[in-house]
């Protein structure tokens, strides 16, 4: 059997993502209340202030973009992408019910971002790379975009036996359901969880200060 192309991932992950949209934005609340502390950290990680222009990655159904927002009021701005319309419309909705109406959600592909070389102060990602099916791409094309001695910040899952807020559920499912090792070089959650390994690639980048 062959392995999918890149956009045949992308276009299964958009199926997939806008599939369980609704049940996403269900138990948004208690997921947000859950990440507040990590969105306050990337936001301080990228050094956000008053007046930047912010991209953010995978924007699902708003955070750590509304927080950007927040931060960079009034006079800067956000935009977030993600391959999800149905994930972006709850987005929308809680940004028009928090009263933030700097941000600009739209669908995007974060390996072929459509933005002017330079044009962003600084990028933010939570829970988004290590779904790419072509990860150096992506952070090539993030390089591009952001203006020179800008700032990125971004979030991905560590090891299983470091995380059981996920290792407790899939040890459950494993005791009823066979579950096959997961390919450690194919886009899932812990895909980048091995140490260095992001790290290597925003060094082949061009990234510094990592």
């Amino acid at each position: 059997m062959t392995s999918p192309s890149p956009e045949q991932v992308i276009e299964n992950q958009r199926q997939d993502w806008n599939r369980v949209a609704g049940g996403w934005e269900k138990w948004d609340r208690f997921f947000d209340e859950q990440m507040a502390f990590l969105n306050h950290r990337l936001v301080a990680d990228a050094r956000l202030r008053t007046g930047l222009r912010v991209l953010d990655l995978g924007s699902g159904t708003g955070y750590p973009a509304i927080l950007a927002a927040q931060t960079v009021r009034p006079t800067g701005n956000v935009i977030g992408i993600d391959l999800a319309d149905r994930m972006l419309d709850a987005a929308r909705r809680k940004a028009s019910s928090l009263g933030i109406f700097n941000i600009i959600f739209q669908t995007g592909d974060v390996t072929t971002l459509l933005f002017d070389t330079a044009s962003f102060d600084a990028v933010t990602s939570r829970f988004c790379l290590m779904f790419l099916p072509e990860i150096p791409k992506a952070i090539t094309e993030i390089a591009r975009v952001l203006k020179p001695d800008s700032w990125m910040s971004a979030a991905v899952w560590s090891t299983p036996e470091k995380n059981p807020y996920l290792k407790i559920p899939l040890d459950v499912i494993k005791q009823f359901i066979d579950l096959p090792p997961p390919d450690p070089t194919a886009p899932g959650i812990f895909r980048l969880a091995k140490s260095g390994e992001l790290a290597g690639m925003l060094q082949q980048a061009g990234f510094t200060d990592i």
